[in-house]
Order: structure tokens, then C-alpha cells, then sequence
């Protein structure tokens, strides 16, 4: 069980370097696309189907499966 835990820990650090890349840099775009054109509108369409490719994905996703324990680990009790 520690195993997993590591490798949940290891892979959230990863993933939160690409979260906080993005939730720096996204609304410096916005910005710029607002200078651009006036208007949030396709700033706010792109972001809607962001998030529409992001629900549709977490419902595709199945169950994790547990690994059996293995008999080898446990110690012997006779």
C-alpha cells in the first residue's frame, strides 16, 4: 500500500506543475485576446469546450482496480 501512495504522490507533483503553468498563464491569454478583439466571447467559448472535453473524459474513465495482497509479504503466524 505505501507504494501507491508514493507513486499518487509523485504523480500529482508532476501533474500540479502543468496546473499551475496553466492557471498562471490563462488569464494573461485572455487578456491579450480581450486587447484583441474587445469582447471575453471566445475566450469564454474555448474555455466552455475545455471544460466539455474535461467532463466527457472523467466519465469514460472506469473504476481503479486494487491488486490482490500478495501471500508472500504476510508473515507466517503457526
Amino acid at each position: 500500500m505505501q507504494t501507491c501512495k508514493l507513486n499518487y504522490a509523485a504523480i500529482r507533483g508532476v501533474r500540479a506543475q502543468f496546473s499551475n503553468a496553466v492557471l498562471f498563464l490563462t488569464p494573461i491569454a485572455i487578456g491579450f485576446v480581450f486587447d484583441q478583439t474587445g469582447f471575453y466571447r471566445n475566450s469564454l467559448l474555448v474555455g466552455a469546450a475545455v471544460m466539455l472535453i474535461a467532463a466527457f473524459t472523467f466519465f469514460q474513465l472506469k473504476p481503479s482496480v486494487k491488486e490482490p495482497a500478495l501471500e508472500a509479504s504476510r508473515p507466517e503466524t503457526n
